[in-house]
């Protein structure tokens, strides 16, 4: 029987390069026919369709996964074949299968190698190199950037507790093999939405354990949704229904993910001193901008009707950075931005004080997703690699960050901010902004983002409210109408008192 490998060795100048090993061969591979060589069964075609595909795409996990289970399968079916003939059968499909492996972890290899790739390397069980993610950012397009501004705040969640964490690492699991293309690997999906409803189950108080009794009430709904949203799991698995597994697993993700929010009470590590005074969050924040155009032009028609108006609905990440989420959510319940006008660039919408003069600083604020606290005057260097990319990146569509102080690279403006408009295509090879870590990024716009192209230049603010979360507001500025209330209430309260008096 012939056998060959090959192992992926690193060289000094930091490719790669493929060492066979010794051939060795036997009689029984002479006895190969015509008639054997094309006795492949269809179920081995599309398992191999599936590696080349994953291949292609230069996606190593699933690559890894989908060779895995060749191997298993190719074992499992030559065990059950006994005759002579089913051996020979046998030896050719194992070569065949032996050599395919050669080529795609040789055309891996020079892949690699043709990247120029100068990090360290990773070997895998199988035998394929991969550069670390942070060090080799613009040269791996699998960068592991999140795709949505909810994804992107499901990851920049802090997990404070195990229960919940294994849970999203069961359901993160199965979706990502629930993304294998071909044949889907339903009995391993179906055990982790297993294990998922068990910890459920018998750990719900320990689930319950870290949140705070003004929001049990809310994380019971959303347990109760999670509950549902596994056991309709467990059905599409079992049914290989893969609409319904897709319309769920998203489900199970976002209720789980509200119950993550609601175990944070604060901030796990501390504030600085010197910015301890300044406004802050130490949660997150739902906002609703409601914008016209300029000109009174309507944004199209719904139901029939003219829109005149759009909703932004923003969520602000205290969470990651305390001090920006807390300064834009202070502004936005002073009425900072209401009746403002928006600016435009080539690939941002501008909004706030445009008044240099007039506008303070706050310190830039930034967070490495492999940090546990925000660096303070420091952006973070993503580009060359130095360092991983922030807990909320700037390279997702429709982030809000904080503009740069003009003056100063280590601070940021207080009162001009801007919605991203990011586009992959004009990005650097990991398709992350090549101004990715220099921006104190703080939030997100998950409803609406259809319309933040629509928007122009001169186009109004009518009204920005705080929708929910004001409660995690800490040292909020006093606006000069709530002064006005709070001096228009102590007189009359004085009044009252000398009324009683008979003053």
């Amino acid at each position: 029987m012939t056998t060959s490998s090959s192992s992926l060795v690193v060289v000094s100048n930091n490719t790669f390069q493929v060492k066979k090993e010794k051939k060795t061969s036997s009689s029984s591979t002479k006895r190969r026919t015509k008639r054997s060589a094309h006795r492949r069964s269809g179920e081995e075609e599309e398992e191999e369709e599936a590696i080349d595909y994953c291949a292609n795409r230069s996606d190593f996990d699933a690559f890894e996964r989908a060779l895995s289970s060749l191997s298993s399968s190719s074992s499992s079916r030559n065990d059950a074949n006994t005759t002579d003939n089913d051996n020979d059968y046998n030896e050719d499909i194992d070569s065949g299968k032996v050599k395919k492996r050669k080529n795609l972890k040789t055309a891996v290899s020079a892949l690699c190698a043709s990247l120029c790739l100068s990090t360290e390397v990773f070997l895998l069980s199988s035998g394929f190199a991969f550069p670390r993610e942070a060090s080799a950012l613009l040269s791996n397009p699998n960068s592991g950037l999140p795709r949505t501004p909810t994804a992107a705040l499901r990851r920049a969640t802090p997990r404070v507790n195990a229960e919940s964490s294994d849970i999203q690492y069961n359901l993160d699991d199965a979706a990502y093999q629930f993304r294998i293309p071909q044949r889907k690997p339903w009995n391993s999906m179906l055990n982790e939405i297993k294990k998922a409803k068990e910890i459920v189950k018998e750990k719900r108080g320990e689930i319950f354990q870290p949140i705070v009794k003004e929001t049990q009430a809310s994380a019971e709904v959303e347990i109760e949704n999670l509950v549902i949203a596994l056991d309709r799991l467990i059905l599409a698995c079992e049914n290989q229904d893969v609409e319904n597994f897709d319309k769920w697993i998203a489900k199970a993700i976002e209720a789980n993910g509200n119950i993550m929010v609601n175990q944070v009470n604060d901030l796990p590590f501390l504030l600085p001193k010197r910015y301890q005074e300044l406004p802050r969050m130490t949660g997150r924040a739902e906002l609703k901008f409601t914008i016209k155009h300029g000109d009174g032009s309507s944004f199209g028609n719904l139901n029939g009707e003219p829109l005149k108006t759009v909703d932004l609905e923003i969520t602000c990440d205290g969470f990651n950075a305390p001090i920006t989420a807390g300064n834009f959510v202070d502004a936005v319940k002073r009425g900072e931005f209401d009746g403002s006008k928006l600016n435009l660039s080539e690939t941002a919408v501008i909004f706030g004080n445009s008044d240099n003069s007039a506008s303070t600083s706050i310190p830039l604020e930034v967070k490495a997703s492999n940090e546990f606290e925000p660096r303070y005057r420091s952006p973070l260097d993503v580009a060359s690699g130095i360092d991983a990319l922030p807990s909320i990146p700037l390279s997702v569509n429709g982030s809000v960050s904080a503009m740069r102080s003009a003056t100063d690279d280590g601070a940021s403006s207080s009162s001009q901010f801007f919605l991203f408009n990011f586009d992959r295509r004009q990005a650097g090879l990991g398709g992350v902004a090549f101004e990715e870590g220099e921006f104190s990024t703080f939030g997100y716009v998950t409803k609406g983002l259809d319309y933040v192209r629509d928007l122009r230049k001169g186009d109004v603010i009518v009204k920005a409210s705080v929708t929910a979360g004001e409660d995690r507001l800490v040292n909020p500025s006093v606006s000069r109408a709530d002064r006005i209330d709070e001096i228009q209430a102590a007189e009359l309260a004085d009044k009252e008192l000398l009324a009683e008096k008979g003053v």
